[in-house]
């Protein structure tokens, strides 16, 4: 997931939203925080006095690190560089530096001791930031541990109902009387198993 070029809640009504107060946030380092469903990243650039807001997300591995990003400063523009892979994004206007990436940014004013951001409806954060639509939930792929054949190593014994026989020969039989009937060599379905006890 990549943000647009333009803003995506430019229609969207906003408020300011309390997100912390300045205590609540170390200088000069990234915090995560959650709103609704959504993971922002709050920069105070206490060097220069400035604070800025984020997606937590880096849109290069979707994953949700930048609040654990490198501050820094590229040529006069105020930056953070994602820790996993050093993706670099102006925290002004969260355009990639060197790259075509982009990412979502907010504004971020200070009253009193309050840190304040201005945000769009909740609903509206979760539905394009959301951390469990960026997430992987549920998939169609198939369990493959659970319909593995469980192979025993050589030499181990092997449990045929009330006996204990050399695992390699008991396997080589199963796998022969199972090619001449075409069915399972484990017979019953997939996720049949053989005890296998390993000689010590």
């Amino acid at each position: 997931w990549q943000a647009p070029d333009d803003d995506i809640f430019a229609r969207s009504e906003k408020s300011w939203v309390k997100v912390g107060s300045v205590d609540d946030f170390a200088p000069n380092v990234g915090s995560p925080i959650l709103v609704g469903d959504t993971q922002l990243a709050v920069f105070n650039n206490a060097k220069r006095g400035e604070w800025y807001c984020t997606q937590n997300m880096c849109p290069h591995k979707q994953a949700f690190v930048l609040s654990q990003g490198i501050l820094g400063d590229a040529n006069g523009i105020e930056k953070v560089a994602c820790p996993l892979h050093k993706k670099q994004f102006a925290l002004k206007d969260g355009a990639q530096i060197d790259g075509d990436l982009k990412i979502l940014t907010f504004p971020v004013k200070i009253e009193r001791d309050a840190v304040l951001v201005e945000l769009p409806a909740e609903k509206e954060l979760d539905a394009i930031l959301g951390t469990n639509g960026l997430r992987v939930m549920k998939t169609d792929c198939i369990d493959i541990t659970g319909d593995a054949i469980k192979v025993p190593p050589r030499g181990a014994k092997v449990e045929i109902p009330g006996d204990y026989v050399d695992g390699q020969k008991e396997l080589e039989k199963l796998m022969k009387d199972e090619a001449s009937s075409g069915g399972s060599p484990l017979g019953g379905g997939s996720n049949s198993t053989i005890p296998v006890e390993v000689n010590k």
